[in-house]
């Protein structure tokens, strides 16, 4: 049985293992037993999965050199200007260095980047579900341990209500080993809905240790636990 899911634009129904042509590193897969998207499968008891494509391969093309013009870098070792990502007019709102590139898949995902030679690859992607049982704005937790990653890393409980889950795997792409930091961030919209945001934060393994991308990472660390959900579903106003 196929299970269907949709991004928080409300922008169409997406089957799993559904895959942009231009992603091709693997994703993460969430598990969310007993939470279904179908009304025809309500009251179902089954596992909604998801793959979430996590990489874009941009640090293969500039690897051979960067294209087109720059926007101005950070002081190195300081950390640089920040501006503020209103992803899907307000779905959630985060914030990301100022300088980076930003690419919004139409179909939903969005990918941020600094356009140097092997730079990291940061990704959000969002889906929404509904539970079978009424929430309250105290279920996030909940929501985050229905996931199988859940068993992998603590939940987080956030000043904000949400949730929080953050872990890290090891991949391989076309002979490039690959770090990927991921953090599952749920909010709950009462009475029986919750979205769930994965950002990732892709490296080569090869960078575990480098400071740059340690900065980074710290960096993106806190702007993920600070970001901020619109209280309604479906795209909230610009």
């Amino acid at each position: 049985m196929q299970v269907v899911f949709r991004d928080d634009s409300d922008h169409g129904i997406v089957g799993p293992g559904r895959r942009s042509q231009r992603r091709e590193a693997p994703g993460v897969f969430l598990e969310v037993p007993g939470w279904i998207e179908s009304s025809a499968l309500r009251g179902s008891t089954l596992a909604l999965v998801v793959q979430v494509h996590t990489t874009r391969m941009n640090w293969l093309r500039k690897m051979m050199g960067s294209s087109g013009s720059r926007p101005a870098q950070p002081t190195p070792g300081e950390d640089p200007p920040l501006k503020t990502i209103s992803y899907r007019g307000g779905v959630v709102t985060f914030r990301i260095p100022a300088h980076w590139l930003e690419e919004h898949d139409p179909d939903g995902g969005g990918t941020f980047y600094d356009d140097a030679p092997d730079s990291g690859t940061f990704r959000l992607q969002i889906i929404t579900v509904e539970a079978p049982s009424p929430l309250t704005a105290e279920s996030a937790p909940d929501v985050l341990s229905s996931l199988r990653q859940a068993a992998t890393a603590p939940v987080q409980r956030l000043p904000s209500g949400c949730a929080l889950n953050r872990y890290t795997q090891s991949a391989a792409d076309r002979g490039h080993r690959l770090l990927i930091t991921y953090w599952s961030v749920a909010h709950v919209v009462p009475p029986s809905h919750a979205r769930i945001a994965n950002f990732s934060y892709t490296l080569l393994e090869r960078q575990r240790n480098d400071a740059r991308c340690q900065r980074e990472l710290e960096l993106l660390d806190r702007e993920v636990r600070a970001s901020v959900f619109s209280p309604e579903l479906g795209v909230a106003s610009a």
